[in-house]
């Protein structure tokens, strides 16, 4: 039990120094490769290198959009792990482009809301759970309370805007209150990337 602890704890100052990790020319161009995108490069950077450091497998994502956080995702996992990505809208060309990219073995996609996932996948674990889809502060709030059991890391984008805080940075304050075995790292992206985690 020690020794996963430690090394969980290692994992964390990994992700906290993903600013020196991501110098690493070569993971950055391969990703440039794979992702020709106006997104924000730095969130797709830093979900790459959380998936390539905490040697995920198996991922749920919340919120799919065009696929690049997934896409990121899967290739930090050396396309050799498991996304489920739950969304209320299939895009058009979506699964295409996963397979143009020999990932359609390795997605998972299901058209529901993150609120009415399928049984399945609440009896699943997760190395980590990456959270964008609706942004409503009830919304996530939901998704929180939902989800913190399947998982040690959840992911959450656009807390940040502007400098101001958002509806979603504002439910992570509201759960980490009602569950102080959460703890915050914030990560340094565009639109602001957190890390909530519990050892």
């Amino acid at each position: 039990m020690i020794g996963i602890l430690e090394r969980r704890e290692r994992d964390l100052e990994q992700i906290k120094d993903w600013q020196i990790i991501q110098t690493n020319s070569k993971l950055r161009k391969e990703l440039g490769r794979i992702l020709d995108t106006e997104d924000d490069w730095s969130q797709l950077e830093t979900l790459f290198f959380i998936a390539h450091i905490l040697k995920a497998r198996q991922v749920l994502e919340l919120g799919t959009g065009w696929g690049d956080s997934g896409i990121a995702i899967l290739y930090g996992m050396n396309k050799h792990g498991n996304l489920y990505s739950l969304d209320i809208q299939n895009y058009s060309q979506l699964r295409e482009r996963i397979n143009l990219l020999g990932l359609g073995d390795n997605f998972h996609f299901y058209q529901v809301s993150s609120l009415s996932p399928p049984e399945e996948l609440l009896k699943m674990k997760y190395d980590f759970i990456y959270i964008d889809s609706n942004h409503e502060y009830e919304h996530v709030v939901k998704e929180l309370e939902l989800y913190c059991d399947l998982t040690k890391y959840i992911v959450m984008h656009d807390v940040i805007h502007e400098a101001e805080t958002t509806q979603p940075a504002k439910a992570a304050f509201h759960f980490l209150t009602l569950h102080p075995e959460w703890n915050l790292i914030r990560l340094n992206t565009r639109h602001g990337l957190w890390l909530l985690y519990r050892l």
